[in-house]
């Protein structure tokens, strides 16, 4: 059973790099693990992508230490890669490209943003180049871990939203500072994240069964979200604040009708 689910992590990880190679190929900086590549960033200097990347790995140190009793950043990343909280994060990349791959571009978070800001993912609209929202995740359904999470969600969007240093701005891509966007939270215990790669297809264009169910799944998840937040929109105060909500509003309504045509896959 183990190796049925090794062999599926395996496919997640192939149809990543092979996902991230076509957004190269369009101009954005993603590494081959989905992820936005700060050390390709054309909007920091050297010097300021150096210290970004050094409380990266301070932090990760920390967190090995603390896990594990080494700083050893290799082994760190190679135990979190087989850990529920990655695996269901490329699984989710992965899935989410397969469904709507053709609307919009899903990648990952720079492992600053992730780290600093909370974010797992960026999800930017093809047709008019803006970041429409950011998810996070939780490995649970229900109880206390569930529960803080949505809390730190819904406090951050009341807040004004999160923010991205290493974010994807308008055309072409290039990377700078977002700010104020909304974050949205993806869930699935172990157990479905097991069967997630499990039932795992390479192929594009044909996605299994199982991954139809989880995108529906999430996609119930998602509307719901969407339709808090713009019911939960504060009255802008002033016409800069006026024109990004109706931004953001614009973003995630169109957001929204895409995962409408999905609800009943």
């Amino acid at each position: 059973m183990q190796e049925v689910i090794e062999q599926g992590a395996k496919r997640v990880k192939v149809f990543l790099t092979e996902v991230a190679g076509r957004l190269c190929q369009e101009g954005l900086p993603i590494g081959d693990d989905c992820r936005i590549n700060m050390q390709i960033s054309d909007a920091y200097n050297a010097a300021e992508v150096k210290r970004d990347l050094g409380f990266v790995d301070k932090r990760e140190r920390f967190w090995a230490q603390e896990k594990f009793g080494t700083d050893d950043l290799v082994e760190y990343r190679a135990n979190q890669e087989k850990s529920d909280g990655e695996r269901l994060e490329r699984l989710k990349t992965a899935i989410f490209n397969k469904f709507l791959g053709g609307e919009f571009i899903v990648v990952r978070a720079s492992r600053y943003d992730d780290i600093k800001n909370g974010v797992d993912n960026v999800i930017i609209d093809r047709q008019t180049h803006e970041v429409v929202c950011a998810l996070d995740e939780v490995g649970d359904m229900n109880g206390r871990n569930f529960d803080d999470k949505k809390a730190k969600v819904l406090a951050k969007n009341k807040g004004g939203g999160v923010n991205l240093k290493y974010g994807l701005g308008l055309v072409p891509f290039r990377q700078e500072n977002q700010s104020g966007l909304p974050l949205f939270l993806i869930a699935l215990p172990s157990e479905k994240i097991q069967e997630g790669l499990r039932s795992f297809s390479a192929d594009l264009a044909e996605p299994s069964l199982y991954e139809s169910r989880l995108f529906s799944f999430w996609v119930s998840l998602l509307i719901a979200q969407v339709k808090s937040f713009l019911l939960d929109l504060s009255h802008p105060q002033g016409k800069a604040e006026i024109q990004a909500i109706q931004r953001i509003v614009r973003a995630v309504q169109r957001f929204e009708k895409t995962l409408n045509k999905f609800q009943w896959t």
